[in-house]
């Protein structure tokens, strides 16, 4: 993109990039190429790809090139922008990001549930900029069932995020908002792996008639194994998950 916009010849030039340059074909080209094409004459980079496609070759491939490559450049820095991306592609599981208020006496809610917000205008704004930058989206089948959202991004020009639920027992009604707006958003249903009654193989039907994507998880103390349905969600490519839920899916995770 810096590339493509430039308004002057890149002979000569130097560029600064944040991550080691890729090599490799994915969704766009190598930027390595690009980069020779234009005969950029030096390339500063911040961080180093962990990525096995590229670790290394990129920057290989350049001096080979007879580039100059002037590497860790404000490494920390860079390193702090791309947290998501590394602990994905090191791990294959989701960057989790768990976002809750609380009272200064450790509460969350009140006795009966009732209680909207806590927060301030500020902070339910950051949350919707937080729904944007994720992937995903997660909340307990306890929260859906209390407030019955619909855990779209509110800010302008935001991203919906993908949405997970876990519901371990499979009680997700069929008239909620998620499940209404499952066409327009995409939305995940987490279950318990399990023989399923009549009624749930007819509803389980009714979901997926109305886009929803139920996926069924081995259990962990009769609930369902959040490593494995990471691992699950991070086969699937979602990279980034905000955790939302009450204190039961907080506590397990």
């Amino acid at each position: 993109n810096a590339i493509a916009h430039l308004t002057e010849d890149a002979e000569g030039a130097t560029i600064y990039v944040t991550l080691e340059p890729c090599c490799h074909y994915g969704k766009t080209p190598p930027c390595t190429e690009a980069i020779m094409e234009n005969k950029s004459k030096r390339v500063v980079i911040g961080s180093r790809d962990p990525n096995p496609l590229v670790a290394g070759k990129g920057v290989k491939q350049l001096r080979d090139a007879g580039i100059e490559v002037i590497e860790d450049f404000c490494r920390a820095e860079c390193d702090a922008i791309n947290e998501v991306f590394f602990h994905y592609i090191t791990t294959k599981q989701p960057y989790v990001v768990m976002k809750y208020a609380m009272t200064a006496d450790g509460k969350i809610a009140t006795k009966t549930g009732d209680s909207k917000w806590i927060t301030g205008e500020k902070a339910r704004e950051h949350v919707q900029f937080l729904r944007h930058r994720y992937m995903g989206i997660m909340i307990g089948i306890g929260t859906l069932l209390a407030d019955n959202p619909m855990l779209n991004c509110r800010m302008p020009e935001g991203r919906d995020p993908i949405r997970i639920i876990c519901d371990s027992n499979f009680r997700i009604p069929i008239d909620c908002q998620i499940v209404e707006t499952a066409e327009k958003i995409p939305t995940i249903v987490a279950v318990k792996k399990q023989e399923f009654t009549k009624e749930q193989k007819e509803k389980k039907e009714q979901l997926i008639k109305k886009k929803v994507e139920i996926i069924e998880v081995p259990e962990k103390e009769n609930k369902i194994d959040l490593t494995k349905l990471m691992n699950t969600l991070g086969e699937k490519g979602i990279d980034s998950i905000l955790l939302e839920g009450g204190g039961i899916l907080n506590d397990t995770a």
